[in-house]
Order: C-alpha cells, then structure tokens, then sequence
C-alpha cells in the first residue's frame, strides 16, 4: 500500500512537471565584427581567472566580457595561426592548446609560451589536462605529458588512433578511440581498460557520471562505475550528435548539426533551439561544433561559420517574453499596458492587435486578437471585466472569463490612451481630447471639465485619493475624489520645479514619494509626505546624474525599495534613500532591448516586476538578481603606453599584467597610460569600477566607471594605483592594486638634472661676461659712432660750403668766361696780349672743372650720378690719356715710360671716367714726381680683372697715410719738387677712387712697392649689367608759329637774379630782338600779364620764385601756356635735366655756356614754330593739334575747334560767338590764337572751314557744292576761290589726287 502511494505521489509529481511550458531560449552573438578571429569555433574553456579562451578556425583567443584579444597579442614568443581544435588548462594555470600547426601552451602568468610542435605523426584533436599535472594528447597514439618533469609517456590504446578525451568528476580518464571504443585509464597499473563501444562522443558530467552519444545518435548519462545507461535523447531525420553538456543539474544539452536539443533527467521535457532569421536572438546557426559551460551557469556554443552564442539562465531573475516560432509565444511586439487579474494572471497588451495573458507560474501564454489590428494603449483590471482603451477605436470592455467583448464604447474622439479604477471602483479613460469618467448609471463616458482638452497620457491615484493626470504636454492636473480639480503643475523654469511638461508615467513609492517620468527631462520625484495644493517640490534625475536617456517610460518599487525605470535607451535602478543611480540593466540589452514603452510597467507584490518595450515583455526579479554577485577576481589585463602602441607585457617582477603588482614605464612611452582591467562576469549585472591614483600618499585622481578601462596622461614618479569592482545587490568587492613607476626621459633623469645644472650656471655666467662685454663694446661703439657723426657732420659741412660756393662762382665764372671765349674766337687781342688771355682762358677753365668734380662728388655720394657702360679697349684709353701728358712730363723733365699691350683689351666701362681717373693719377706724378713716371696695363690669369699701374718716384707715402689721401679733402704737407712748391686741393684721388667703385672696381695705393709710389686701378672685364650708350636726342616740341613771315622782330624775357649776367645776356641778344628783363619769377609773370613776350629765358636758382615754378605757372595758365621757356642752371645732372622737363621746359642749357649755344636755341625754337605754322596753313588735312606744344594748348584749342565745328554750317559764325562760347576775352583769344597758329580769329574760322571741306570731300561722299554749303560758305565759286588760295590747289584737282 506504501508503494503504490509513493508511486501515485510520483505519477503527480511527473505531470505537473509535464504541465510545464518549454521554455523559448535565447541566446547572445559574438562574431568576427566583435572581434572574434573566425566565425568558426571548434573549442572553449574558462580559464582560472575567469577568462573563456577561445578556440577559432584563425587562431586562439581571450575574451574577458569586453574584447577579445588574440594569443598573439598578449605574447610574441608564439603564434596560433590557423584552426584550433582544443584546449585545456592545467593544474598550475597554463593554457594548452592543439592547433593545425602542433601543440603549446601560455602561461598567463608571466606571458610565457612555447611551441611544441607535433606531437607524433598525425594531427592532435583533443587535449585533456588532468587533476595530476599530466596533459593528455589524442594523436596518432595517446600521449601523457609530465608537466613537473617534462617527460612525455606514449599509450597504444586499442586498435586505433584515439580521437576524444575526457576527465570525469572522480578524476578518471577517458578515451575514445577512432572505432568507437571507450577506454579508461588505469593509474595504478598505467594501462587502459576497456569499458563502452560503439561511441561517438564522451564529455564528463556531474555526480560520477559521463554524457555518452552512440553510434546510431543516441544519447545516454552514464554511470562512471557501474556504467548503468540511461537514456536522454535520440536523434531523428538524419540528425547528427556533434557535442553534449550538463548545464545543471539533470538538464543536458545536445549539439547536432540541426539545432540545439534540451532534456531534462526524470521530467518530460523537450526544449529546442533553432536558427530563425524571423528571430534575432535565436541560436545564430544550427550546425552547433562545440558545448562549454563557465563557472556561472552560461553556455557558450560554438557553430559553423556564425560565430559564438552564450546563454544565460535567467529564469530565477529574468524571464524574457518576445515573439517566437513556439506555440507558447506572445503575439504582438510592442507591449503599451501591463496589469493583471484577481488569481494572479499577467495582461499585457500591444499595438499590434493582440491582447496576451501569462500564467507566471507554469509560464504559459494564452493569446487574444480582441479586434483584428487593434491598437491597443491601456488596460484596466475591474473584476472579472477588462476595459481595453484603444488609439482609434474607442473603449472595448472585455469579459476575461467568458472571453467576450460586452460592449465597445465612443468618445468625441476614439483615441483613448489610457485608464484607471479608483479606489471607489470608478473608472477614468484619458483620451487625446480629455478625460472621461464612467457614469455606472447611465453606462456612459462624462467628460471632466475639470481637466481641460488636455491630450492625457497616464494616469494614477496616490495614497490621499488624489488623482494625478499626467498630460502630453500640459504637464499635470491633480483631482480630487470627486474630480474637482485642485492643483495645475506646469511650471519648468524654476529649479524645484517639473523638468518638462510631456508626462509619461506616475509612480508613489513606500516613503510616500511622487515619481514622475518624463519626455526628455528625465525622472523626477517630490519629497515624502508631499502636499497636492500646496509648494510642490520636484527633483530631477537627468543623463548627467546617470540616467542612461533623458526620455523616461515608467518606474516601479522593488520589495527593498529600490526604484526602478525604464528608458529608451535600457533599464536603471536608483537607491531608494539617496535617488542615486546606482545600475544600469543594459549588458543584456542584445537580448532584451532597448527601447521600452511609456507606463508599460507592472508590479506583482510579490518581487517580480514586468516592463514592456518594443519588443515583448520581461519579467524582473530584483531579489534574485542581487544574490548574482561576483564570483571572479578582479584583474588587470594591460597596460599600454599609448605613445608608443606597446603593450607593457611584463612587470618588474617578471610577471604578466594579470597576476603582477609592479611595472615600470619609460616617459617617453608614456604621455599616456592606459590601463584596462576587468572582472570577467558573463552574469553579474553593472559591475561598476571604483579606481583611485596615488603620487607617493598624495592622491592624483579617482573616479568610477561601467567601461572596463581609463586612460591617464602622467608626469614621471612612482604610482599606487587601485581599482575595486562591485556588482549590483553584491555586498562584496573586489579589488586590485599596482604600482607602477614612470621612469624620467633620460634627458630628465638626475644625473641629465645635476648636468643642467652645471650648464645652467656655466650658461649663467657666460651670459654674464658676454652681456658685459657688449655693454663695454657698445659704449665704445657708441663713442666712435659719436665721432663718426661728427666728422660726418663736419665733413657734410665742409661738403655742403662748398656746394654752395661752387654755385655761387659758377654765375661769374661764366661772366668770365663768355666774353673771354668771344674775345679770344674773335681774334680781338694784340700779340702782346694774347698769352694772357691763353692764360686765362686756362685758368678759368681749370676752375671749371673743379666746380664739376666737386658738384659730382656730392651727387655721387647721393647716389644721384649712375654710369652707362659700354665696352672699350682700356689699352687704347690709357694710351691717349697718357699722351696728354708727354709734353708737361717733357718740360719737368720727367721720363713718362709707358707699358701698354699693342693688343685690345676690351673692358666693359665708362670711357670718360676712366680717362678721369687715369688724367688724375698722371697730373699727380707729374706734379710731384722727381724724373720718372711708368704706366702700364696688365691682365689677371683668368682675365677677369685688368690693372692700370701709374707709378712715379717722388716723395714716399707712408703706409699709414695710404688710406687717408683717398680722403676729401686731405693733403698732405707742400713739397719743394725741383724749386717748385706743389699743394693739391684734396679732391682729385677721392673723385677718382669713387669712379672706380661705381665701375665695382678698386683705386689703391700699393704699399708692396717700396721704391715709388704705385696706384693701381683694378676694374672688372664684365659688368652686372651691360648698357649701351647711346647719344640722347632732346627732343624739340614746337611752340608756335606765325602765319606768314614777319620781318619784325621777336621780344624775348630774360629771368635772371644775378643783374651782371642778366645785363650781359641782354646786350648779346639785343641786337636781334626785343629784349624784356626780370629779377625773378614773380617779377616775370607780372610783366608777362601785360606785355607780348615770344620767349622766356630764365635762371633756374632764384630767390622768391625760381626758374621751375616759373616754367610751371607758364604751361598750366591757359593765357600763357604757348610761351616757350628755356632755362638755365649750374647745377649739373640728370635729375635737374629730368625736373625741367618735367615743368615743360622747352629747352635747358647749364652753366657756364657759350653765348652761340643759346642763341642756336632760340633761333630753331622761332624756325620750328615757322615751320609748323606753315604746315598747318598749306596742308588741307594737317589737324590743328600739331601746332600745340602743352596739354593747356591742346585742351583750349581742342574746346575752340568743337566748338567751330559745331556751327560749322552757320554762315554768321564770329568772334562774338567763340568769346561767348569759351569765357574769354577778344584780345585773350586773339593772342592765344596768334601764338599757337600765326592766324587771326577770321583767318582760323576760315581755315577751319576749308580744312573740313577737304575732310569732306577727301570721303568722296559729296559734291563740291554740297561741301561749300555744309562748311557755311555762301556760294560753291566763293568756296573754290578761297580753297585754291589757302591750298594752291582747287577742289577738283584735290579731288582727281585722292582718286588717283
């Protein structure tokens, strides 16, 4: 009887089990685009830090919850290029692993590795490492390595090569062989056992036992000692077993290559995981490679070409509810509204059209397509009845346990949003246009006034019974009971204040605190025991106090008080007393989503709460996820000098980042350090990262962080570093320190400090002496440069004197010297007086040539003189210089000895300088020479340079003055030469030396030749710049001329300050014209305003106006401006000549001159004018411009002969009319006119009109008489006559001559 009620408990027992829904699984993805090598895995383990090594078709690698790294990333002694087929680690930490290239191992202590090669003469596929410190290696045969000794111990196992290894949980080693043969080994006998055949696959499992897949695909959990079977699962429709795993205690796992199979031990379970692309987080292939379990539960499955899955087992803490291929799938992805029914059903409905409900305990979905499309946004639990609010369709109430529709309801508008039943059991419905109370008696909706046309949002009666109605918009209306309003928040401006007024969701917390999530302000909350009608205080909780999104869903309380809200952008839970953000929910986010729905949240009252998001529902238990704390200890996995890109592998103590304490680093590695650690959890939830920085005691910087690195830029020093993890609801933390050391660049060590500092100091001090020395050097600088200024200043003084005497003399040397030319040209002398006139011709010729050498110094001192320079035989300038001199040298009885090559020696140079230069050295060896004079010419070897030698043998210059005598105005004391006293004038060399650097060339005294005294000219062959010189022609601009030939005289002006020059030049030129005289310019203009003056002579230098301004005011008066101008100056030079003609000038002479050379000027100005006269009368189509000398003439001439001929045709046209016309006087114009043609007003009206009949007829558009009468002559006879008068030619002849 005991027995068949023991087996009726189990029979019980067994169906409710069964009763049970299969659950739908989901799965995490990892592939090549996070960092995966391949997206073919063959193996997987966890190692002892935590870490899950992964075994790829490209090699090994590490992945510790954040990134991956491959092998050869964290070692450079190994490479794992290509597949790798297992791995395994050993009893002292190292990672053994087979690869296609052979077996190694890393330690990840020290970062160690070394490559074994292959071991025997076939490809590895299993290793296995067991309890003992042995490695087992399936290759050709079955080999055992002693990792203590290194020795390496080979076992032939039975027939064939063995192919998979295991290690049961007695420690038990297990081979299968290619026959499928099970073996076991035997320690104390170091032999093998035969125990199963016909076997596929063996993989350890819990409590003594071992999973076993059959030949035929079979699947059996084997007892390890009695090898009692029992049977798990048979595959069907050609499937193949390709791993199995225990995933807890009495679930196992089996991987074919058609998908993913669960069953549990003594239940009737048949859980299954296919690949469904419909499904985004269903298993990511269906070919499964591989099965490994870590030390938290979670799967890792490794496929065919899709990459790593990882699934979590959350059904204690977290149960996911998403759309899926299942029978037990919810229907409709975007979940708005959750609540539930008086026995604990879960309601959920969606946008989509379905209303679900879930039965939390055996996790079983019923599902409702209430209205086909129905957009559903809220739902409201009233006993057995159901009111659904749609966006559209108005209010449906439901009947849940007839699973009926009882009626559907309308409002104004149809898109309710919203509901609630109060605590008095009414029920309120938001709408998009207000909100609505249900009146039981009349069975309709009531709108309340109270609340406004408000688009209403969300809905909640706190504790009081004061209804919160939450707008879109409008921020928040509180009602009373009787839905009286009572407060209006909506104020945003203030701190205290809402921080927007687009409500989402309410929630009263167990302190009695108001939460308030919002659109884009983030939570907000009142404080406890808050008063509706009163201050109402909000504080905000946004992104920058944690938040993950400023856009809030909903907020529920867990039983410890917690608070916990949904955004779009994941789940946060915040401290129940501090509002602090303590967590994010969001490393499941993959699987669960992101984006959650506004109020779509749910609490049971018993730990679970339910958020809805876009893409389903999960269920949270907060309690259950607390106790998933950490179970790993925290490591560092790096340090990297990001200068540098090198990861610093190894610590001072020879040990990997992993398990070291210390490093050291180069500064110059090291502007920044980053340091990257983690705890690698795959369960753990929000594992946060407190981290501090220590410079000796002194704290550098601290801070916290999800991210699982920081990067730090760092002075040189010794470093503490400290890092602590803690995970949500986790009372333990772990942590993790390290020093690290920034050694100093070398150039900043303390021997490089103790070198500075020396250099410093010696730099110091040097800077000291140069800065004195330059102070000293300065002063005496400045001392000479005073001295300098003043013999500059005195020199200028002395330069400027006489400058100003040489103008002065050049006046009467020219009174001297044009009478004394006349006189002497004449031949009016007796024979007695004639050697002194000669005498004094000389003289004053001398004196002249004085005057220009020192007038040419100062120019050439500014810059004002430039050379022309073309190329010459120097042979042939030396040679006729030096004949100038024969006969002086003869009567001083000096012998001249000449030494110049009969051949040319062409130089590029000024001919007159040179011969200046030459002259100059000839006449002083000639005046203090004693018997000997020698010239000669010689080349350089590269014929670059030629050297003109004059040397002479009179009084010795010291070396010490060889420099000075270059200096103007410098002599040397009078020397008696054969009786004679020779005193120069200390202008001659310092003239000649300046000629010679203007050529770039050098004048030098010659201190190597002791015996004479030898200059020297050095000049160029070549010059910078090659200018041929060519004769300036003046060009002659014509002033006027008179009609016809006057035999009267002309009347000419002569400007001149000086009253003996001005008297002379007026006796010369008296007796061929009419002669006016005036002191200076001002003067001549007065006498030029009333009298007929043809030509104005003038000095240039004058007090009160000089000869320029003179010549300017002339040209610019319309009045005057056809009287020529010819001035005269002793300033000599291009830059006078250049300012003359600038004035308009009509000639220049310099000082002193023959009397001939300016009467030749005035008689070709008066023949030129004659000349132009005539022309411009003969010559029928000669315009009038060409009689015009200035701009002033051409403009009035310009304006009188438009005028003329505009009115061409008028028979009347006079002088009246032209006076009229230009603003003029008669006698203005007449002497305007006479001046610039020769011709009366009539007379040039009458050539006007004859010259524009010659245009007109030149066109050979019209007849003579049409001409006639169109130039405004009265008859075509008057015309003929007047034309063949004025042209000596008549119309029909000038005509005939254009034809021909």
């Amino acid at each position: 009887m005991k027995r068949i009620t023991i087996l009726t408990i189990a029979a019980f027992f067994l169906a409710e089990l069964a009763s049970q829904a299969e659950r739908y699984y989901y799965f995490e993805h990892l592939k090549t685009t996070d960092g995966l090598p391949s997206n073919t895995i063959y193996c997987s383990l966890q190692d002892r830090f935590g870490f899950m090594w992964i075994g790829t078709r490209d090699g090994l690698c590490r992945y510790d919850g954040h990134s991956f790294v491959r092998l050869e990333d964290l070692t450079s002694e190994i490479t794992t290029s290509g597949l790798v087929l297992a791995a395994d680690e050993d009893e002292n930490g190292k990672i053994w692993f087979s690869s296609s290239m052979g077996i190694g191992y890393y330690n990840p202590a020290n970062d160690e590795a070394e490559s074994m090669g292959r071991i025997g003469n076939a490809t590895c596929f299993d290793l296995l490492a067991d309890k003992r410190g042995n490695v087992w290696f399936a290759s050709d045969q079955l080999y055992r390595h002693d990792t203590a000794n290194g020795g390496m111990q080979r076992y032939a196992v039975g027939d064939t090569r063995p192919t998979m290894l295991a290690l049961d949980s007695f420690g038990t080693v297990w081979v299968l062989t290619q026959d499928g043969t099970l073996f076991t080994y035997d320690r104390l006998k170091d032999s093998f056992r035969r125990q199963l055949e016909g076997i596929s696959i063996v993989e350890a499992a819990d409590d003594g036992r071992i999973l076993v897949a059959t030949r035929d695909n079979r699947v059996y959990i084997t007892d390890c000692i009695s090898l009692q079977k029992k049977h798990v699962f048979t595959a069907e429709n050609g499937q193949i077993v390709r791993c199995l795993k225990e995933s807890s205690k009495g679930e196992f796992w089996i991987g074919t290559d058609s998908g993913l199979f669960i069953r549990r031990e003594n239940e009737v379970y048949n859980g299954e995981a296919f690949h469904d692309d419909a499904t985004p987080r269903s298993v990511s292939a269906d070919f499964i490679t591989c099965i490994d379990k870590d030390k938290s539960g979670n799967l890792w499955i490794g496929t065919y070409y899709t990459g790593l899955n990882i699934w979590k087992d959350r059904s204690e803490d977290m149960s996911i509810y998403f759309m899926n291929p299942s029978d037990n799938s919810v229907k409709g992805k975007i979940v708005r509204s959750i609540t539930s029914d008086h026995i604990g059903n879960i309601w959920f409905c969606t946008e989509d059209g379905f209303l679900n409900r879930l039965d939390p305990i055996d996790r079983k979905m019923k599902n409702y397509e209430i209205v086909k499309g129905l957009n559903m946004h809220g739902l409201v639990m009233d006993g057995d009845r159901l009111w659904i609010c749609s966006f559209g369709n108005g209010v449906y109430l439901f009947d849940h346990k007839s699973q009926k529709i009882l009626k559907r309801y309308s409002f104004s508008t149809d898109r309710a949003t919203t509901g609630i039943r109060c605590a008095d059991g009414s029920i309120y419905i938001g709408t998009t246009q207000g909100l609505y109370r249900y009146e039981v008696s009349e069975d309709r909706f009531v709108q309340v006034e109270e609340a406004g046309t408000s688009h209403i949002h969300c809905l909640h009666q706190d504790s009081s019974g004061i209804l919160w109605t939450g707008t879109y918009g409008n921020g928040i209306f509180c009602l009373d009971k009787d839905g009286n309003s009572i407060m209006h928040i909506e104020d945003t401006d203030s701190e205290e204040c809402l921080s927007s007024r687009f409500i989402t969701s309410f929630h009263e917390d167990s302190r009695h605190r108001m939460w308030v999530t919002t659109e884009g302000g983030g939570l907000c909350y009142t404080d406890p025991g808050y008063h509706v009608g009163g201050k109402m205080v909000f504080h905000n909780i946004t992104r920058k106090d944690g938040l993950p999104s400023n856009v809030t869903c909903a907020v529920a309380e867990d039983n410890d008080g917690t608070i916990w809200v949904s955004t779009t952008n994941g789940v946060a839970y915040l401290s129940g007393t501090t509002a602090e953000v303590i967590g994010l929910m969001n490393e499941s986010n993959e699987i669960t989503g992101y984006q959650y729905s506004y109020g779509a949240v749910y609490s049971d009252g018993k730990g679970i709460i339910y958020f809805g998001n876009t893409d389903g529902m999960i269920a949270l238990t907060p309690a259950k996820m607390k106790s998933a704390g950490i179970i790993h200890p925290l490591s560092i996995t790096s340090v990297k000098a990001m200068d540098s890109d090198n990861i610093i592998r190894q610590s001072d103590q020879g040990l990997a980042s992993v398990t070291s304490s210390i490093f050291t680093v180069r500064q110059q590695d090291a502007s920044y350090i980053s340091i990257s650690f983690t705890v690698p959890e795959y369960s753990a939830r929000n594992i946060r990262y407190d981290y501090s920085l220590f410079k000796g005691r002194k704290p550098f910087f601290n801070g916290s962080t999800s991210d699982n690195s920081i990067l730090v830029r760092l002075p040189s020093g010794k470093y503490h570093f400290k890092v602590k993890a803690s995970s949500y609801g986790d009372n333990d933390a772990y942590t993790k320190e390290m020093d690290f050391h920034i050694k100093p660049h070398p150039l900043l060590s303390k021997v490089a400090k103790v070198m500075y500092s020396i250099v410093l100091i010696a730099l110091v001090t040097a800077l000291i002496l140069m800065i004195e020395l330059k102070r000293k050097r300065d002063k005496a600088r400045n001392i000479s440069k005073i001295i300098s200024m003043k013999e500059k200043e005195l020199y200028n003084a002395k330069i400027n004197y006489f400058t100003n005497i040489t103008h002065e003399i050049r006046t009467p040397l020219t009174l001297i010297k044009l009478p004394l030319d006349k006189i002497i040209a004449k031949g009016a002398y007796t024979p007695e007086s004639e050697k002194d006139l000669r005498t004094m011709q000389a003289n004053a010729d001398r004196l002249l040539s004085l005057t220009n050498q020192l007038l040419d110094m100062r120019k050439m001192e500014e810059n004002e003189i430039k050379l022309s320079c073309v190329r010459e035989n120097i042979c042939e300038i030396v040679r006729k210089a030096s004949r100038y001199f024969e006969q002086m040298a003869l009567e001083q009885h000096i012998s001249l000895i000449t030494d110049i090559p009969e051949r040319p020696i062409w130089v590029m140079c000024a001919k007159d300088s040179i011969i200046t230069i030459v002259s100059n050295l000839l006449s002083n060896a000639v005046k203090y020479g004693k018997d000997r004079i020698c010239v000669s010419v010689s080349e350089s070897e590269d014929r670059q340079k030629i050297f003109i030698r004059v040397e002479s043998n009179g009084s010795h210059i010291p070396e010490n003055e060889s420099e000075k005598i270059f200096n103007i105005f410098f002599q040397r004391p009078s020397e008696h030469v054969k009786g004679r006293i020779s005193q120069g004038t200390g202008l001659g060399l310092p003239y000649a030396r300046t000629l010679a650097n203007m050529h770039n060339g050098r004048l030098y005294l010659d201190v190597n030749v002791s015996d004479m005294n030898s200059f020297v000219l050095e000049l160029p062959v070549q010059q910078e710049k090659q200018v041929v010189l060519e004769e300036r022609k003046t060009e002659e601009k014509p002033a006027g001329r008179e009609a016809r030939y006057d035999s009267s005289r002309y009347s000419i002006m002569i400007v001149e300050d000086s009253e003996e020059m001005r008297s002379y030049l007026a006796s010369e030129l008296s007796d061929s014209y009419n002669v006016s005289q005036a002191a200076n310019g001002e003067e001549a203009l007065a006498i030029l305003k009333s009298e007929k003056i043809d030509i104005v002579i003038s000095d240039i230098m004058m007090p009160v106006m000089d000869g320029c301004e003179l010549c300017n005011k002339i040209k610019t008066d319309s009045d005057l401006s056809h009287i020529p101008v010819i001035l005269l100056t002793a300033a000599i030079g291009v830059e006078t000549r250049i300012e003359t003609l600038e004035v308009g000038a009509d000639g220049y002479i310099e000082k002193p001159f023959p009397i001939e050379l300016l009467r030749s000027n005035i008689s070709n100005l008066f023949k030129n004018r004659e000349i132009s006269y005539r022309q411009f009368i003969t010559k029928p189509l000669t315009h009038y411009n060409s009689v015009t000398a200035s701009k002033v003439d051409n403009e009035f001439m310009t304006k009188l002969h438009e005028f003329i001929m505009k009115n061409i045709a008028e028979q009347d046209l006079n002088i009246d009319n032209l006076t009229s016309q230009l603003g003029t006087s008669k006698s203005s114009l007449y002497r305007k006119l006479k001046a610039n043609t020769g011709l009366s007003i009539n007379e040039y009206i009458r050539v006007c009109r004859l010259k524009q009949a010659a245009e007109l007829l030149s066109s050979q558009k019209y007849k003579i008489n049409e001409v006639a009468f169109m130039t405004g002559f009265s008859s075509a006879s008057y015309f003929a006559t007047c034309f063949q008068k004025q042209f000596e030619i008549t119309p029909s002849e000038f005509i005939r001559n254009l034809e021909q």
